[in-house]
């Protein structure tokens, strides 16, 4: 079981996040709608970005740039991360023992390549096909791994992380000018 600091980080990422007052404007940016799909259900869920708190954006900026990091306040539980061109980022999250637990892809529209990559990694057949074409616009999209089912209690708090990570990814991909069209 994953063991959480506490009374350092919210335990859905999100707290303090779309209600606050600086909501839409981390970064700059305007607020944005993410299309958020579980590629094992075809489930699709719109989140009006950023719903995170800009501190634990912030915090996240250099792992992002790395490619690697921790889950703040989920000790031993980790990510490494992939571009996938023209413009995806493609990560993968694992448990304390080194399980991959989730696969989740974002873009800020287009992508082909990443979707299906993603796509194809679900565990459960019946969901987003990976020959589908992704989202013009911001997109999540989150494959359950064989290994979430010894760590049931993280897909509590796993979707809000990857929303963090997808806006974070978006966000700077935009401020930066890169292709957003995928």
């Amino acid at each position: 079981m994953a063991r959480r600091r506490r009374g350092r980080y919210p335990r859905d990422w999100t707290e303090g996040g779309a209600d606050r007052a600086d909501a839409g404007k981390w970064g700059g940016q305007m607020t944005q709608t993410l299309e958020y799909w579980t590629a094992d259900t075809g489930h699709r869920a719109d989140y009006v970005l950023p719903a995170e708190s800009s501190g634990m954006l912030a915090m996240l900026v250099p792992m992002i740039a790395g490619r690697a990091g921790f889950v703040p306040g989920f000790e031993g539980w980790t990510w490494t991360a992939r571009t996938v061109p023209p413009g995806a980022l493609d990560w993968t999250i694992r448990s304390p023992g080194g399980t991959d637990v989730l696969r989740c892809a974002a873009s800020s529209g287009g992508d082909r390549a990443a979707w299906g990559v993603v796509a194809d990694a679900a565990s459960l057949p019946g969901g987003v096909d990976p020959a589908s074409a992704p989202p013009a616009g911001p997109w999540l999209l989150a494959a359950i791994r064989p290994g979430a089912a010894d760590h049931v209690e993280a897909l509590d708090w796993l979707p809000s992380f990857c929303r963090a990570l997808a806006w974070l990814w978006i966000e700077r991909r935009s401020a930066a000018g890169e292709r957003t069209d995928g």
